[in-house]
């Protein structure tokens, strides 16, 4: 078993359930990471080795009884229930497997995480696309990782494969959930795909034809990327399209993942090296003051506050960090953007340093937000 849980691995349980890893700071006795599938079965043993053709019942089935949002259906060695949003991931672990759900004397809110007893496999991301890319039946996906290694110009072992398809669970129309290991390797990455998409929006590469998202694929690209959360076509689709870490390879979606860390040399900071107090939802507007933090996973930017509409008594500064671990919240914003945001305010304090700062998380409510904004009326004094 690997002895780092990175962000973008994927780890599944003796009991059969599929986590996805988040963040890369984890207790010595367990990983962090968040429910994505849970077979079926343990809905009803019925379900188990359905037809595709009961996706549709199956779906209503559960979404009705549970009152949880069902992201999909996935037919693999057996069927499994997809789940995205986080609240829907917090209550079916709550009816079947509570154990997962991690309070720590560190943080004042639950997370979700799994024991180390409790894995079977944690799959890495790199390992997997090797693995793939031995196979000669997905002509695109060659493609896709030769473009990204020779334009970037970074060495083969620094790109992983996420997602479904790592763990068989993967559709005609999945995408490629794609991963950059190592910040020298990101920043490379990025600055080429920054580069020749302010250059042009339609390109082919070794025959596979490459665009960013626009008209139709914008429109589907929302209701993928923002279901569940309150944001505006016209505010999504202005921020979407500035975004280079994300594209079309011949008509299949990517979205790259930046990780600062490689499995193999990572010096991390422990994970009980910080305590977290949740101060409650706060609602501002501001700058973006620092952005070189915002293509990474996770990201961050700093803001420099101008006018608070929630949460006044509760913000001790006029600088304040946003911090997430959710991809649509990446590449959000650059140095200068006036921004509305409404998420979480965390007390955060370094228990080696005794420094105290505040962050504001977001990704974690339906109620989240960060959105470009063109003025803002009032001044934060």
């Amino acid at each position: 078993m690997h002895y780092f849980a990175f962000e973008g691995d994927f780890l599944e349980t003796r009991d059969g359930l599929i986590f996805d890893v988040k963040g890369n700071l984890h207790p010595k006795d367990r990983k962090i990471a968040y429910l994505r599938y849970i077979p079926a079965r343990f809905f009803d043993s019925n379900f188990q080795h359905a037809p595709k053709k009961e996706k549709k019942t199956i779906k209503n089935y559960i979404e009705q009884k549970y009152e949880i949002s069902v992201s999909d259906i996935r037919f693999g060695q057996e069927v499994y229930i997809k789940l995205y949003d986080i609240p829907s991931r917090f209550k079916i672990l709550s009816l079947f497997k509570p154990k997962y759900i991690f309070t720590s004397n560190l943080y004042d809110f639950p997370l979700q995480s799994v024991p180390n007893q409790d894995i079977q496999t944690i799959y890495a991301p790199e390992e997997y696309l090797l693995t793939t890319l031995q196979s000669p039946k997905d002509n695109t996906l060659r493609n896709l990782i030769d473009f990204l290694q020779t334009g970037g110009n970074i060495p083969l072992n620094h790109i992983g494969l996420s997602g479904s398809s790592m763990v068989g669970l993967d559709e005609t129309n999945s995408d490629y959930d794609i991963v950059i290991y190592g910040e020298k390797e990101c920043l490379s990455v990025h600055a080429f795909l920054e580069l020749l998409f302010s250059q042009t929006h339609n390109l082919t590469s070794k025959n596979s034809r490459i665009h960013t998202y626009k008209s139709r694929a914008l429109r589907k690209h929302y209701k993928t990327r923002a279901k569940g959360f309150p944001i505006k076509f016209k505010d999504f689709s202005f921020i979407e399209r500035k975004k280079t870490h994300q594209f079309v390879i011949d008509g299949k979606d990517v979205f790259i993942r930046y990780s600062k860390f490689h499995r193999t040399n990572a010096v991390l900071p422990q994970f009980e090296d910080f305590s977290f107090k949740n101060l409650g939802r706060v609602s501002l507007n501001g700058i973006i003051v620092e952005d070189a933090q915002s293509i990474f996973t996770p990201g961050k930017y700093g803001i420099k506050i101008i006018e608070i509409s929630k949460g006044d008594e509760k913000i001790t500064g006029k600088f304040i960090e946003i911090f997430t671990l959710r991809g649509r919240f990446l590449e959000q914003g650059k140095n200068g953007d006036l921004v509305h945001v409404e998420g979480k305010l965390e007390r955060k304090e370094n228990l080696d340093t005794n420094e105290i700062s505040q962050q504001i998380v977001i990704g974690t409510d339906p109620n989240d937000l960060m959105i470009q904004i063109k003025k803002s009326n009032a001044k934060f004094n």
